[in-house]
């Protein structure tokens, strides 16, 4: 069974967190200290693990998911960059991770790009040979453990053609969603109705909004460089109880506007981009000010 698909469905409204970027044993032992102390496997059902994000240098996402998975006792969802391998390399990551009881992904495009890298179309593909136990590489067969993994996609509400992308990469087989971060409800409400219009499955699509608990100084100006460029400056001022009162209207309008879709069920998903106690704290918080 997954746990994880099984919860997206039960809980009234499911929350997953991004773990921060983890290179050394100390940064793994103090996610899972403060994840601990805060008891947030009360609410969390899945934690999402990072493969080179903004072009930065990361652990293998499928290791540390196990590890957390291990410890935490709540399913992983390691992230994969399609745009970074190949068939043989995915074919690789997805074995390990059906050896290790990894149940779900959320496959990306990705930051970076290399040469010879797959689109989501041939990475599903890959994907979807594991259902069946066999893959398909260079006319080679290989004979592979059978593996229904349940994957996600990235929604980003601000990109243009949204709509469409998110609905071609459903009928590619993705399962649910998880937006870039969101600090107002103008495009998110725009694309969910127009999506919720279109999408005809069987079961609800999980979408899950992403927010983040804790403004810095050093988060504004990590979120408006590089590939996001997402100008948050005029929140910078807040106070931290200003700022969680913020991401508490977003998440109460996006929850009563939820209440009108018939074919979407929202959820949240935490990305704190670092990790400490407050952080930890502001999402208890934000969590039980949402209900």
């Amino acid at each position: 069974m997954n746990e994880f698909k099984d919860l997206l469905n039960r809980r009234s409204v499911p929350l997953t967190l991004e773990a921060p970027l983890i290179r050394n044993r100390q940064s793994l032992g103090n996610f899972i200290d403060v994840f601990r102390e805060y008891s947030l496997d009360r609410w969390i059902i899945g934690i999402n693990t990072l493969n080179n994000p903004l072009g930065n240098l990361s652990s293998d996402p499928i290791i540390l998911g196990h590890i957390l998975q291990s410890r935490l006792h709540i399913e992983a969802i390691p992230h994969i960059s399609a745009g970074l391998e190949n068939l043989y390399t995915l074919g690789r990551w997805l074995l390990g991770a059906a050896l290790l009881d990894i149940n779900n992904l959320l496959l990306l495009t990705g930051d970076l790009r290399m040469e010879g890298g797959l689109n989501l179309r041939t990475a599903m593909g890959i994907v979807k040979g594991f259902s069946d136990g066999e893959l398909v590489i260079g006319g080679k067969k290989f004979r592979v453990p059978r593996k229904r993994f349940f994957v996600g996609g990235a929604l980003l509400p601000d990109r243009r053609n949204e709509v469409e992308r998110a609905i071609d990469k459903v009928s590619l087989g993705i399962k649910f969603f998880q937006t870039q971060v969101v600090f107002d409800t103008e495009n998110v409400i725009r694309v969910l109705k127009e999506i919720d219009a279109i999408y005809r499955g069987e079961d609800r699509l999980h979408i899950l909004i992403s927010l983040i608990p804790m403004l810095s100084e050093r988060i504004v100006n990590i979120l408006g460089s590089g590939a996001l460029k997402i100008d948050i400056r005029h929140l910078a001022d807040l106070s931290n109880s200003e700022y969680i009162s913020h991401v508490e209207t977003i998440a109460k309008n996006l929850l009563e506007f939820g209440g009108e879709l018939s074919s979407i069920k929202l959820g949240f998903h935490f990305i704190p981009i670092f990790w400490r106690s407050e952080i930890a704290a502001n999402i208890v918080e934000i969590i039980e000010r949402i209900g």
